[in-house]
C-alpha cells in the first residue's frame, strides 16, 4: 500500500454516514487497483459500495458508480 494509514485514519474520524469516507475509499482502492494490489482495492470498493447502498439505496447515482467500478475491477481480475 502507499499510504497504509489513509484508511485507519479516515475510518477513526469519519462515520460511517459520512459519504467522504466512502469517497477516500473508493479513491484509494482505485489507486491500488492501478498498482496491481486487486484483493485490497476490491475490498476497499466493496466496502464503499457497502455504504452507499445503505446510506442512499441501490438505486442512487453514487451507488451505482460504485457499483459499475467493482465490476470492472472484478472483470480485469478474471481475465
Amino acid at each position: 500500500a502507499i499510504c497504509p494509514d489513509l484508511i485507519p485514519v479516515a475510518e477513526k474520524k469519519l462515520s460511517a454516514k459520512d459519504v467522504d469516507l466512502a469517497n477516500i475509499r473508493m479513491g484509494y482502492a482505485l489507486t491500488l487497483a492501478g498498482l496491481g494490489q486487486r484483493a485490497e482495492a476490491e475490498r476497499l470498493l466493496g466496502m464503499a459500495h457497502s455504504q452507499l447502498v445503505e446510506m442512499f439505496g441501490p438505486g442512487d447515482k453514487r451507488t451505482k458508480v460504485a457499483a459499475g467500478r467493482l465490476a470492472a475491477l472484478e472483470t480485469a481480475g478474471r481475465s
